[in-house]
């Protein structure tokens, strides 16, 4: 029975250690829980600590991929393709997800599952976001910064001031790739929480954890990423302000969420304000939209939305439009609405096939599959944009004909994002069909092997293609996304159908 506890514990509550002598399955009419115990109050001290965590969560992992742009493209000027790759690199510890939760589910800390792998997560992501504050700065590559800066002065913007500053990228995106790894545990440990806690609701409101917490964490994104749409907009990274944060600054700003996880899982003590405001939005959107919605359509048209929201972005950009860096930052903003949405309504899938025991690691493996897509994706696109005229020197001309280059390459990506959800015939619509597929679904031992295959493959080549556009040695390659090397290693300079040294 104490073998049990342990098994069970998350906080300082146990749980009824005579829950895994209940059928996983038995009685199950369409409005019992999946599993017994009791609804659990998030909002209960000892529960507190799991909806911080995502809070967290949500602020690092906006924080750290909103610096690429200002600070690798505009003030380390490293092409568009490189910082493609930086983008994949740091958000890559997503699908070692999996194996940081065979850890949380197989190999209890002290007779506790979670809550070590929680701590030692945060304290991981806190160690590197701490060498990013204390590296000193790398010299930027212009002048005063981006070269689209001084499109129109040709003596500004020609003034390199350090010529190997691109090179400088691949250390700074070793340390967030670190950082992002720390938090990627202490999320495969809530995940598991999350699904245990869901799973303890009865069918007419399962689903209203997730969408608390995945509410929480896009709020917090979305405080995040216009903090650093302010703060870190300067000249010399960009934009238009003559103040800014400066790189090293930025990060001590991401440091907070994991000194500050670490003293509430370890004290269980917050503010309970904004938990209750989270609470009364989540519930009234849980109840009127999300929980009885077809999964297919919801994912269906979020899908659409953020596509059709990047799309206007984007064209109104490359056609000179609007071209104030308020509009591209500010508003892609508004489809995290959608994006959160459509992340909670996987969630509620996910709830409805994991097994005891196995929360941690049924969560992070449908995870990785997802997110495994994301290198071979992000590979392919660059070696089909390495055709076009659209790189930072390209770009900088900005003809006619370069923005229809650029615009080839935008309609080629999210044609392929719509083409994406002709999947969704896989989905089961809603709580019933996904329990009745796991129940009475038939198993294919070569059809999984195919695809675990499949998706090794794809992981091994996207990574090793995105390493090799930021590695100095090999950025220039045609694999990589670059326009080929010249004989003494450096890149060729004419682009599109003809390349020179």
């Amino acid at each position: 029975m104490a073998f049990r506890r342990a098994l069970n514990s998350w906080a300082s509550e146990e749980l009824d250690p005579n829950v895994d002598d209940q059928p996983y399955f038995d009685s199950f009419n369409g409005n019992d829980p999946i599993r017994q115990g009791g609804v659990r109050n998030i909002y209960a001290r000892e529960n507190i600590g799991l909806l911080f965590n995502y809070i967290c969560t949500g602020w690092a992992e906006a924080i750290l991929p909103a610096t690429i742009y200002p600070f690798m493209t505009n003030y380390l000027n490293m092409d568009g393709y490189q910082t493609q790759a930086a983008i994949v690199l740091i958000t890559f510890p997503y699908i070692l997800k999996t194996f940081f939760a065979i850890l949380s589910d197989c190999l209890p800390i002290m007779g506790r599952r979670r809550i070590p792998y929680l701590i030692i997560g945060w304290s991981i992501c806190l160690c590197f976001l701490v060498s990013c504050v204390f590296v000193p700065q790398t010299d930027a590559y212009w002048k005063h910064g981006d070269l689209n800066t001084f499109r129109d002065n040709e003596s500004l913007r020609t003034v390199v001031l350090n010529p190997n500053a691109p090179n400088g990228g691949f250390g700074y995106v070793l340390m967030m790739m670190g950082a992002t790894a720390g938090f990627c545990m202490a999320d495969s440990a809530g995940d598991a929480v999350m699904v245990e806690f869901a799973q303890r609701e009865p069918e007419n409101i399962r689903g209203t954890t997730q969408t608390i917490i995945t509410l929480a964490k896009f709020v917090s994104g979305g405080v995040a990423a216009a903090i650093i749409a302010v703060c870190f907009n300067g000249v010399e990274y960009g934009g238009t302000f003559s103040w800014t944060l400066s790189f090293n600054q930025v990060m001590l700003v991401a440091a907070v969420a994991p000194v500050r996880t670490i003293l509430s899982l370890s004290s269980g003590v917050f503010n309970n304000i904004f938990a209750v405001f989270l609470f009364a939005l989540a519930m009234h959107l849980t109840r009127s939209h999300f929980l009885h919605s077809d999964w297919r359509l919801v994912i269906f048209v979020t899908t659409v939305v953020t596509v059709a929201i990047q799309w206007t972005v984007d064209f109104v950009m490359v056609f000179d439009v609007v071209r104030s860096p308020e509009f591209y930052v500010g508003v892609p903003l508004t489809y995290q609405v959608p994006v959160a949405i459509r992340n909670v309504v996987v969630t509620f899938a996910t709830v409805e096939i994991a097994d005891e025991r196995f929360e941690a690691s049924t969560y992070a493996l449908i995870s990785t599959m997802n997110l495994a897509a994301g290198p071979i994706s992000t590979s392919l696109f660059k070696q089909i944009d390495a055709s076009f005229l659209a790189y930072k020197e390209d770009i900088a001309k900005d003809t006619p004909e370069v923005r229809w280059e650029v615009a080839y390459c935008l309609i080629i990506c999210y044609c392929a994002r719509l083409f994406s959800n002709v999947t969704l015939v896989l989905l089961p619509r809603q709580k019933k069909e996904a329990q009745e597929l796991k129940l009475k679904g038939n198993t294919h031992s070569q059809l999984a092997l195919v695809t675990f295959l499949v998706g090794v493959f794809a992981l091994l080549w996207g990574v090793v293609t995105n390493v090799m556009s930021i590695y100095p040695g090999t950025s220039c390659l045609p694999i990589a996304g670059g326009p080929g090397c010249c004989s003494d290693g450096t890149p060729a300079i004419h682009r599109g159908s003809t390349t020179a040294c």
